[in-house]
């Protein structure tokens, strides 16, 4: 994540590719998200829309779902 300060419970879940997504609210209220395989890190993918809660996270059928509540 690099310098961003975190605020809030991070998601995490295991998809079925055997990787492990996460993602995060920032202090901000802005979240982002990235997929771990292994011992590397993806891209982060963020939006610039403020949440007002912590991201959640569910794996069904082969897809990774989000879910927050807008400010």
């Amino acid at each position: 994540m690099g310098t961003t300060t975190g605020a809030g419970k991070p998601a995490v879940t295991a998809g079925s590719d055997g990787a492990v997504y996460v993602a995060i609210r920032y202090a901000d209220g802005t979240n982002g998200m990235a997929r771990r395989a292994g011992n590397t890190w993806g891209q982060w993918y963020g939006m610039s829309k403020a949440m007002s809660s912590d991201p959640q996270l569910a794996a069904a059928n082969g897809l990774i779902y989000v879910a927050e509540v807008d400010s």
